[in-house]
């Protein structure tokens, strides 16, 4: 049997190879409040020149999400946080 230390780490990937992934039309989910990916968030964010249509859908985000702030019209990139947080605000 694989130890689950080595099988984690042979899955582990920089966050910006992980958001590598995302495609046009795709819904994105972030955790919710203490789990929000805020690292990934700053590299999708990074990728809102090359994508459209990317929904993503949040619970209680800490602050205000980079992809929000690098698509405040929603335009490419609509941000969704079903449970408001101060950032929100």
């Amino acid at each position: 049997m694989t130890n689950k230390k080595e099988e984690y780490g042979k899955k582990l990937v920089s966050a910006e190879k992980a958001v590598g992934v995302v495609k046009s039309g795709d819904w994105v989910d972030y955790g919710h409040f203490s789990c929000a990916p805020t690292y990934l968030d700053q590299f999708l964010a990074k990728r809102v020149d090359e994508l459209t249509d990317v929904k993503i859908r949040a619970i209680t985000y800490p602050g205000l999400a980079a992809v929000a702030q690098a698509d405040p019209t929603g335009e490419k990139m609509c941000y969704n946080n079903w449970h408001f947080s101060g950032g929100d605000r």
